[in-house]
């Protein structure tokens, strides 16, 4: 009797296993239709390793099974963590959450040819997948770039917008600045502020599981913004000033590493010091697109207002811990103003 109901139950399991390897060939086949009737072309063997490997950073020669995950560690805490699948012998990629067939079909259409029909498609109904390419695996192209730039521009602030200059390059490369797109976005958008306690000040505190060289990056950061601001002939760089006052001794640093041979630093900080060896103390003032920015009552935007200060009045800052500084203007008024509005001369 014991034999026998080993019997049958190696059989419901092998049953089991038919009809399971029968499920999945079936959703396979539904998918490479899909792909067809769609007239997606079927990338030959090289173009294929060529674009997995330049967008992904994956060797496909080198992973055994036909099928495999682009799976990597989120750079932003809480992200999803589905990524796509390699189907290696059929040659596409599929996830589960494509919203339609034409989402899935133009993912792959734009990930091997660049297909503009199916980048304007991705666009207006699954950016999302756009968005994976730069943030999570530091893929882009001109067009790419252009798209994610006008979407964060707006905000800076969002750790979306962090993810864009900060993460990995391919599925193995180490999470760091991708000195690249950063340039590239500084050259496009001359004037956006760039938020140095969003930036760099985690760098600096290693606040985060940053894997380049923290110091040198933060001085290539440094040294585009001195540049920027010295073609613009607009002195001082409140970034910079801002974390030469904050962290004297990265200044320091600097100094003994030789500004790591950037010279717009270099000068821009030697000067800093000459100044801080002065009797001059540090003085603040307001600078806001806006013409003026107003005093808030507590830590927020909506907060009460308790005094509008023109740009370049002064100020004294009396805490500066967080995005929102405690101020005291020429008034004798206290209370609130968003980082970014106060300079340093």
């Amino acid at each position: 009797m014991k034999k026998v109901l080993i019997f049958l139950l190696t059989i419901i399991s092998f049953s089991s296993c038919i009809k399971h390897n029968n499920k999945d060939q079936n959703m396979l086949n539904n998918k490479i239709e899909i792909l067809k009737n769609n007239n997606f072309e079927f990338p030959e063997d090289n173009l294929f390793k060529e674009r997995i490997k330049l967008v992904f950073g994956v060797n496909i020669d080198s992973v055994f099974s036909n099928e495999f995950y682009l799976e990597i560690k989120p750079i932003i805490p809480d992200a999803p963590d589905f990524y796509p699948t390699v189907y290696k012998k059929e040659k596409y990629l599929d996830t589960d959450n494509f919203t339609n067939d034409l989402s899935f079909v133009s993912f792959n259409k734009y990930v091997f040819y660049e297909d503009k029909m199916a980048f304007n498609y991705l666009k207006f109904n699954d950016n999302y997948y756009l968005y994976m390419l730069v943030q999570d695996y530091g893929y882009y192209n001109n067009e790419l770039l252009e798209y994610i730039f006008k979407e964060i521009k707006n905000d800076l602030e969002t750790p979306f917008a962090y993810s864009v200059f900060f993460g990995r390059i391919g599925i193995h490369g180490n999470w760091e600045l991708r000195k690249e797109i950063f340039q590239k976005y500084i050259n496009q958008y001359p004037d956006v502020n760039i938020s140095a306690t969003s930036f760099i000040a985690p760098i600096i505190e290693e606040k985060n599981p940053y894997e380049g060289n923290r110091e040198y990056d933060v001085a290539f950061i440094l040294n585009l913004l001195i540049e920027r601001n010295q073609k613009k002939d607009i002195y001082p760089v409140g970034e910079v000033d801002y974390l030469f006052i904050k962290y004297p001794n990265f200044l320091k640093h600097l100094k003994n590493n030789n500004y790591y041979s950037f010279p717009k630093l270099k000068s821009y900080s030697e000067n800093q010091s000459d100044s801080d060896n002065s009797d001059n103390p540090i003085e603040y003032y307001i600078q806001d697109p806006d013409g003026f920015t107003n005093l808030r009552k507590e830590k927020n935007s909506k907060s009460e207002i308790v005094q509008q200060i023109k740009n370049g009045e002064k100020v004294e800052v009396l805490n500066e811990e967080g995005k929102w500084w405690l101020i005291k203007t020429q008034k004798e008024k206290q209370g609130y103003v968003y980082y970014d509005r106060v300079k340093v001369k």
